[in-house]
């Protein structure tokens, strides 16, 4: 899978996914299979599982992070 084929997935479902590659954790929870909860301990562990971003509060993942995990897993990318 490409940046460009997770992109148009992410969007297809409804996700929203800036300009930049940048999508929120709701998105990658679906993608990768793992809850939200799961993403929020890793980050609060400081285990960077997915490399995040936080601005202004608001965490985002890039979407080059998040097929890197997919690749590195296995990852179905469906719940």
């Amino acid at each position: 899978m490409s940046i460009d084929e997770l992109r148009a997935r992410l969007e297809a479902a409804g996700f929203w996914v800036s300009p930049d590659g940048r999508v929120a954790p709701d998105a990658v929870s679906t993608i990768v299979g793992r809850s939200e909860k799961t993403l929020r301990t890793w980050r609060a562990a400081g285990e960077v599982v997915i490399p995040f971003t936080r601005i202004r509060g608001r965490v985002t993942y890039a979407l080059a992070d998040v097929l890197h995990f997919i690749e590195a897993n296995g990852v179905a990318g469906d719940r």
